[in-house]
């Protein structure tokens, strides 16, 4: 039996139901890109790979410890009440990623359509490590880091103004579009940076769509956004 007010260590059946999935989705690329490169033993594809796997580890330490809810919330990918342009937002971004992956392995090592500079790998990198960083600082915070739209009729639901925050209004979105970014070049491929940009375009799409709702539909959002004026990028936008 727990002692009152200690935080329960295990994982339940929805939290790891969450990592089984994005272990899942990891390996899914691992295998996409192995593939598509006809090389099992491509380094750049391990490393991608590799950082997905400890991030995904750091991560859900840190929402064990400071946002425990969170974890079994992400579960369900898609719940009740979700909106309907997130669902065609998740019905987009699969195969978007996915493309992403095959068309790397097939531009970086089968066919060698592009020849990125070595360098560019450290890059994306270093990157991909602050993307990281970025994302759990939010997702650490936010109650209600949900993996889509849901807007709760409660009154349970409330604005999130603290962390990241402060300075964006969609902090998850920024870190979502820079660690894309440092996929294709942590494996060298010029033509992944470019179906990239339909996956940034995506996430920019969502997030004028989510904004547009949180303000129609969330009390106190008005507000918020009154005060923190960037949604993306400070100073840009």
């Amino acid at each position: 039996m727990n002692q009152p007010g200690r935080k329960e260590s295990r994982f339940s059946l929805d939290e790891l139901r969450y990592l089984a999935r994005e272990f899942a989705h990891s390996l899914l690329h691992l295998g996409l890109l192995l593939v598509s490169a006809g090389k099992w033993d491509w380094l750049n594809a391990w490393v991608c790979i590799g950082l997905a796997l400890l991030s995904q580890g750091i991560n859900a330490a840190v929402l064990k410890k400071y946002n425990p809810a969170l974890l079994a919330k992400r579960a369900r990918l898609i719940q009740p009440g979700t909106k309907p342009f997130d669902k065609v937002f998740v019905l987009l971004y699969m195969p978007i990623a996915i493309s992403i992956s095959i068309i790397s392995g097939l531009d970086a090592v089968r066919f060698g359509w592009s020849n990125l500079p070595g360098f560019l790998n450290l890059v994306g990198v270093v990157i991909y490590l602050a993307a990281s960083v970025f994302g759990s600082w939010a997702m650490a915070v936010n109650q209600h880091f949900e993996a889509t739209v849901v807007i709760k009729t409660d009154g349970t639901q409330k604005v999130c103004a603290i962390g990241p925050y402060q300075y964006l209004r969609h902090p998850g979105y920024a870190a979502a579009i820079i660690g894309s970014i440092s996929y294709p070049l942590i494996l060298g491929s010029c033509w992944g940076l470019i179906l990239v940009s339909l996956l940034i375009a995506l996430f920019i799409a969502r997030t004028i769509k989510e904004d547009r709702v949180l303000q129609e539909e969330l009390p106190g959002y008005r507000e918020y956004a009154a005060r923190v004026r960037a949604r993306l990028a400070p100073f840009v936008w």
